[in-house]
């Protein structure tokens, strides 16, 4: 079966303000804290319908060290998924406080790691981008 891996930072980037802490995303998903992530690649839309039509699955992966200078390790596997693509009406319909925290993050958090320097700058930059999901929870249309 073939195998689409997600990566997780462990500890949060290097540009935001809480560089190098904790993200403690590994025990936010297991206990369904953070139930999705925001992925650049509109890749991301073919990979969870070929992981729900059961023909891969989906390897929820952190890093051990640093992102890209360290091996990952597998945290989850899910063999369903959902996928959302931010289009600007659906961005405008969510609350950021409920995209943050289904994200993991704080607000503010979720806003630094973005590098956006308001909502409305954060709302323009997500726009194109994916949301993958690990449970069954939807903001909108479903791509899935």
């Amino acid at each position: 079966m073939k195998k689409y891996s997600l990566k997780l930072a462990k500890t949060f980037p290097s540009y935001h303000l809480r560089r190098g802490e904790s993200t403690l995303f590994q025990g936010a998903i297991f206990n369904g804290q953070k139930i999705h992530t925001i992925r650049e690649s509109m890749l991301w839309i073919d990979r969870v319908k070929a992981v729900n039509n059961g023909a891969a699955y989906l390897a929820l992966e952190q890093w051990q060290g640093k992102p890209y200078r360290s091996s990952p390790e597998e945290i989850f596997a899910l063999t369903r998924a959902g996928a959302e693509l931010v289009t600007p009406k659906l961005i405008e319909s969510i609350d950021l406080d409920v995209l943050a925290m289904n994200d993991g993050l704080s607000k503010l958090d979720m806003l630094r790691w973005f590098k956006a320097s308001s909502e409305e700058d954060f709302r323009k930059k997500i726009v194109g981008k994916v949301i993958v999901h690990f449970s069954p929870y939807r903001y909108g249309l479903l791509c899935d």
